[in-house]
């Protein structure tokens, strides 16, 4: 939208996308971009993390046509999506592996537990 701000932005996507929301942009922590152009293309897409409750996830309305699923998934799972192929694109992956080299304990991603 005209002169929304990224974590405006992304807290509107989310809600509109997946259903979940509306989350207050207060709770939208700033991650360093990442690129997503396949050349050297200076393009950055600007990356937040929001922890939701279980409550929020599970309240959550109907995903719209954009999406084909909204999932939750242990760590575990999603190492095993990863390496099974079950999640091949950049960007995901990109912000997949951002989360696990940012936990405090990543040596069971690293091991491939």
């Amino acid at each position: 939208e005209i002169d929304e701000n990224p974590a405006a932005a992304a807290a509107r996507e989310l809600c509109e996308e997946t259903g979940i929301g509306p989350i207050d942009v207060s709770r939208f922590v700033s991650l360093p971009p990442i690129g997503t152009a396949p050349n050297r293309t200076p393009v950055l897409g600007s990356i937040f993390r929001v922890d939701l409750t279980l409550a929020e996830y599970e309240g959550r309305g109907a995903a719209d046509d954009e999406v084909v699923a909204v999932e939750r998934f242990h760590g575990d799972d999603l190492h095993r999506l990863v390496v099974s192929g079950g999640v091949y694109v950049t960007l995901p992956l990109s912000m997949l592996l951002h989360f696990f080299l940012g936990q405090s304990d990543t040596a069971g991603f690293e091991r491939g537990r």
